[in-house]
């Protein structure tokens, strides 16, 4: 689910329209990061040196993600640059079996 962006309200109050600029003002750094702008996948099995599709439903190409949570030691990496399909899939690859959460982005 995208961001909104922050929409001034056209007014002819000169108050109401520098209060909109410091609201815009605080609030673009915030919409503007990529990063927010994603979902949690929970529970996503990966098996030992095997390359999982995992779709991402950004429905646009994945930035990057982060694992933020794994139920083993087990390190996970991507390849990304085999996929063809960045605008709707995620591989990863993991040294060993482990269930990961992921944030995508």
């Amino acid at each position: 689910m995208a961001l909104r962006r922050y929409e001034r309200i056209p007014t002819q109050d000169e108050t109401l329209s520098r209060i909109q600029e410091r609201v815009e003002d605080a609030f673009l750094p915030v919409s503007d990061s990529k990063i927010l702008d994603g979902h949690l996948i929970e529970g996503q099995a990966l098996a030992s040196g095997t390359t999982s599709e995992i779709a991402h439903s950004l429905g646009r190409k994945l930035i990057g993600y982060i694992v933020v949570k794994r139920n083993a030691a087990q390190h996970v990496y991507d390849t990304q640059e085999t996929n063809d399909t960045p605008d709707k899939t995620l591989y990863l690859t993991a040294g060993g079996t482990v269930t990961v959460d992921l944030w995508v982005f």
